[in-house]
């Protein structure tokens, strides 16, 4: 794992340093409170969180996209520190940014993790290291809580109402997370006039932003509108909307 190219695949082999990071119990918020460092770099010392008796060796390591490879490096104390309870949620490590799950083969004088799959649009498009799914998401919005839950309750038939004139739903992927749409989709449930109709036709429209002020159309709905399921498909990988 490593730099690469627009595609996600590495130019060659590249050493990627995995990230411990322990968490103060006296964490507010961000990580004001946490200390993190690079197992593979001797620039800085142990200086929050537990404290281990001695500096972290690390065993080099080569994984696959897919992950799944034996991360070792030596260091009494760092186990009992990493899966110690006494801190916040929040001590770990990571590599690429993704969890290096931590084995019960890990000893008091040894710390051992599973290396995580690496998801990019190389590995996903000829790999399958992800597939589509729908996703779990919280609506926000002008209507009320009671007109938001509509959203996710599987019952296509509740009419959704909001009464601004601006009336808007969005939502916000997790932090750290990348987002690509396959396809977004809204259910009719009833119109039968043409001024029924037209209550949505060039008057709905889908829209992304990377930082929540600069908006970017992905679909607008117009006269194609009907009863039923109402779908846009991005067959194209470079019409993919990316977020």
């Amino acid at each position: 794992m490593g730099a690469g190219s627009g595609l996600g695949l590495p130019y060659a082999k590249v050493a990627t340093a995995p990230t411990l990071m322990f968490r103060q119990k006296t964490t507010v918020a961000g990580c004001a409170g946490c200390y993190v460092k690079s197992l593979n770099s001797t620039s800085k010392t142990m200086a929050r969180g537990p404290t281990p008796s001695t500096a972290p060796t690390t065993t080099a390591v080569t994984s696959s996209y897919a992950g799944g490879a034996l991360y070792e490096f030596a260091g009494e104390g760092y186990y009992s520190s990493l899966v110690s309870n006494s801190f916040n949620t929040g001590n770990g490590i990571t590599i690429c940014g993704n969890t290096c799950v931590i084995s019960s083969a890990s000893t008091s004088e040894k710390t051992i993790c599973t290396v995580p799959a690496l998801a990019t649009t190389e590995s996903v498009k000829n790999y399958a290291i992800a597939k589509p799914g729908m996703m779990d998401i919280k609506w926000t919005g002008t209507a009320s809580a009671t007109e938001l839950a509509k959203l996710t309750n599987k019952n296509n038939m509740d009419e959704y109402k909001d009464s601004n004139a601006a009336c808007k739903i969005a939502t916000v992927f997790p932090t750290g997370f990348k987002a690509v749409l396959d396809e977004v989709s809204f259910f009719a449930n009833r119109f039968t006039t043409a001024s029924e109709k037209a209550k949505i036709a060039g008057k709905l429209s889908f829209e992304g932003s990377n930082d929540g002020t600069a908006w970017t159309k992905i679909w607008e709905v117009k006269d194609e509108v009907h009863v039923g399921w109402n779908t846009k498909v991005f067959e194209l990988e470079a019409d993919k909307p990316k977020y």
